[in-house]
C-alpha cells in the first residue's frame, strides 16, 4: 500500500467524521475500484457504478460505527460483494412478466400493448390487498428482494414468506375471477 493510501486511512481513523477525509478517500481509491468492479461486471455497467456507490455508503457507516477498525480491503470486499448483489438484481429485470402467469394472466405471445394493460391491471390489483399482502407481493415480485428480508420486514420465518405470498396471489385471482364475472 502506498504512502498516500496509508495516510488517508490514518486521516479517516482519527477522525471517521471528517467529510475531507471521504472525499480524499473516494480520489485516491474511487477510479481504481470502479476500473475493477467494470472489469468484473459481464453486463451493464451501471451495476457497477451501482455497487461502488453502495459499498461506499456501507462502508462510511462501518467507519463511523463503533466497530473493530475498518481497512482498505473491506472496501473492496464490499465493492466486490455489492456488485454480485446488482447481477442478482438484475436477473430480474422485468419482474412483473414473472408475475403475470402466477396470476393466470397471459404475457407471452400476445400484443405488446395488451400485455401493457393485463401489467397495469395486476398493479391495480396488488394496490387493492391489504397493506401486508401488498408488501410481500411487492417486495418479492417488483423489487426481486429475497425472502429473508421480506420476513424480516413482516416479522415472520423466512420459510413462511413463500405461503404468504401465495395467499397474497389467491386474493388476486379472486378479485379478477369477480371483476370478470361483472
Amino acid at each position: 500500500m502506498s504512502r498516500n493510501y496509508q495516510e488517508v486511512i490514518d486521516r479517516l481513523f482519527r477522525n471517521p467524521h471528517d467529510e475531507e477525509a471521504f472525499v480524499e478517500l473516494d480520489r485516491t481509491f474511487g477510479a481504481e475500484l470502479r476500473i475493477y468492479l467494470c472489469a468484473r461486471s459481464n453486463s451493464d455497467p451501471s451495476h457497477a457504478e451501482d455497487a461502488y456507490a453502495t459499498a461506499r455508503v456501507k462502508f462510511l457507516e462501518l467507519f463511523r460505527s463503533d466497530h473493530a477498525p475498518v481497512t482498505v480491503g473491506y472496501l473492496w470486499a464490499m465493492a466486490k460483494n455489492c456488485l454480485i448483489d446488482e447481477h442478482r438484481k438484475g436477473r430480474r429485470e422485468h419482474p412483473i412478466d414473472s408475475l403475470l402467469p402466477e396470476l393466470g394472466i397471459p404475457s407471452d405471445g400476445i400484443d405488446e400493448a395488451i400485455a401493457r394493460e393485463n401489467q397495469i391491471d395486476a398493479l391495480q390489483l396488488i394496490d387493492l390487498l391489504d397493506d401486508r399482502c401488498r408488501y410481500a407481493v411487492e417486495s418479492y415480485y417488483l423489487e426481486g428482494r429475497p425472502h429473508r428480508d421480506i420476513a424480516r420486514s413482516l416479522e415472520i420465518q423466512p420459510q413462511s414468506v413463500p405461503m404468504t405470498i401465495k395467499r397474497c396471489l389467491d386474493k388476486i385471482r379472486e378479485m379478477l375471477g369477480n371483476s370478470s364475472a361483472c
